[in-house]
């Protein structure tokens, strides 16, 4: 027996016979026309793309009636992407002037964009690179006239094992015969992780080896909770899984059944549930989950989605259409969060070396004032309309949040001139994720209306670790006192101020530390709304002194692995149904 550890994606357990998909590399030649056939070749191309838009169609088509308009938006990128003008010229130009046929004139080009893609210092967008790596090989494999391997027409219950899953590939897993699935690559934030938590289907990706370490047919146990894949497993450990399948299975019944139900603890605490979006479909699975509104809109996958920067139009209906599903609860809509070399479409913004400590964020709306002031003008107009707040990302120091409400005064008498309505009250918070934010956040809370802990980022330049890196990843750890002393002093700073703290971070919808985190004041918290269900049954399960004895140890704890140790201990005696 062999244990590998990757990252969970999509929760749940999958026991069964390996399948191993072939990895599907486009194989183009190098290879040219003569000058009379330059204009069939063109022509050649164009049917192509009209093929490839039918097929997306259809395919999307199919994840609409399956699990809905959210994840099948995921191919609105793709047909964006088909239908690009600039993207037509370039292959057009490589026909004509080098005489490559189109299969190759398409490779070349998408190749090169793939690449600067992959290599961004920024792991959701570098995961992009795979869907314009699926558009070339639907493109190829239709000009070459090649069947691409169907997972859709399986003959029996299989793991999937690949180097890697495109999104298509994804969304054509049939979930009567697909148990599971683990890759090589992929991160959490790659459209295919996104596909299978739609689909429910159990997932463990970024393995490295997994699909040369195991044969078809070999038995393997894919542990989507913990991240581990485990290759021929002995009886014992067949037998602990099968048991622990029937009480994931029984457990998602009970939650999902008590949604409806407050997040109120045994002594009468009232706690608020919000959940985290990337695209306003997202809002009726958050409802669904049991959200109280959505704390989290992340406004930066707009880009993603029209593959260009944004106008205010695009803005506002995207915000509406999130408000209008919201009927009357919360939106906070944070600005952009993105780097300065992960802006598409944008020759202004120069490359950095380190995006990741450049000009991202809130820097970044100071760097390019046009991009802020479009997105907030929608915020402004649809504030009018319901209950909108709006976050500012990456907040560092006292002057850039004056900076931002400066601007948004300018912005309202900009309104005012042209008679259009907004709620003169919107309330703006900021983002504390940086430790420098952490430590003067009793000046900030006089400047704001609302702090959101984003423990992400704050976790990760707190201890130094990128959370990515696999060779650190063991030392990326929220218990860290420092990182536990941090948060403290941000609800503390925001209780003296009487303004509302949150956190939207993935440790607010990591169930072993609901309960510390409510010791420790927290009130408000905002997660993937896969995550809900059990944030909010544990919240019910508790009383606010067991939640205060919970973060008294975790405080002074040593050692951040005694803590975890500890808070696993205490979740599984508090709510077993839960671990």
């Amino acid at each position: 027996m062999e244990i590998l550890k990757g990252s969970g994606v999509s929760r749940g357990y999958a026991i069964g016979p390996v399948y191993v998909l072939d990895r599907e590399e486009a194989r183009v030649p190098e290879r040219f026309v003569r000058a009379e056939d330059v204009q069939h070749e063109l022509e050649r191309f164009m049917r192509a793309i009209e093929a490839a838009i039918k097929e997306i169609d259809r395919l999307q088509k199919r994840v609409t009636d399956e699990v809905g308009a959210g994840s099948a938006s995921i191919f609105d990128a793709h047909k964006w992407i088909l239908t690009d003008k600039t993207l037509h010229q370039e292959i057009a130009d490589r026909i004509r002037h080098n005489r490559f046929t189109a299969d190759y004139a398409i490779d070349r080009a998408l190749r090169k964009y793939i690449k600067k893609i992959s290599a961004l210092d920024d792991q959701f967008f570098s995961h992009r690179a795979a869907d314009l790596f699926d558009i070339e090989r639907r493109l190829v494999s239709i000009l070459q006239d090649e069947r691409r391997e169907d997972l859709a027409h399986l003959q029996e219950q299989v793991v999937v094992i690949a180097h890697d899953l495109s999104p298509s590939q994804a969304a054509g897993l049939d979930r009567e015969k697909v148990l599971g699935f683990a890759t090589d690559m992929g991160g959490i934030t790659s459209h295919t992780a996104i596909l299978a938590k739609d689909l429910g289907i159990p997932a463990v990706v970024g393995l490295g080896t997994v699909s040369t370490d195991l044969s078809g047919g070999d038995t393997v146990i894919i542990d989507g909770i913990r991240g581990l894949v485990i290759i021929t497993p002995d009886t014992p450990t067949v037998e602990k899984y099968r048991q622990l399948q029937e009480e994931f299975a029984g457990t998602s019944r009970i939650l999902i059944d008590e949604t409806s139900l407050p997040a109120v603890t045994s002594d009468g605490v009232t706690a608020i549930v919000n959940g985290n979006i990337e695209f306003p479909e997202e809002v009726s699975t958050a409802l669904r989950s049991g959200a109280d509104g959505i704390g989290l809109y992340r406004t930066e996958f707009l880009f993603i989605r029209l593959g260009r920067t944004p106008s205010e139009k695009d803005h506002l209906k995207a915000y509406r259409r999130a408000l209008k599903e919201l009927g009357g609860r919360p939106l906070c809509i944070r600005t952009l969060d993105l780097g300065a070399d992960k802006v598409f479409h944008t020759d202004k913004i120069d490359h950095e070396r380190n995006p990741l400590m450049g000009v991202r964020s809130v820097r970044l709306a100071q760097a390019h004032p046009g991009l802020f002031r479009s997105q907030m003008r929608a915020v402004l107009q649809v504030s009018a309309e319901g209950d909108v707040r709006c976050m500012l990302p990456l907040i560092c120091t006292l002057d850039e949040v004056l900076w931002a409400k400066a601007e948004i005064e300018c912005l309202k008498e900009e309104l005012d001139a042209e008679d259009i309505g907004y709620d003169p009250d919107l309330r703006i918070g900021i983002m504390i994720e940086v430790p420098s934010a952490a430590l003067i956040a009793e000046r900030l809370a006089k400047e704001v209306d609302f702090f959101s802990i984003g423990t992400n980022d704050l976790i990760q330049y707190t201890l130094a670790v990128d959370r990515s890196n696999r060779g650190v990843a063991s030392l990326y750890l929220p218990t860290h006192p420092a990182v536990v002393g941090l948060i403290e002093s941000v609800v503390r700073a925001g209780d003296a101020a009487g303004i509302p703290v949150s956190m939207c971070g993935e440790m607010a919808g990591e169930p072993i530390y609901t309960l510390p985190l409510l010791g420790m004041g927290l009130r408000e918290f905002s997660m993937p709304p896969a995550m809900i269900p059990s944030v909010r049954k544990i919240i019910r399960s508790v009383d606010m002194a067991t939640a205060t004895e919970v973060a008294r140890y975790v405080r002074e704890a040593d050692r951040p692995e005694d803590a975890v140790a500890y808070l696993k201990r205490v979740i599984s005696e508090a709510v077993p149904s839960i671990v």
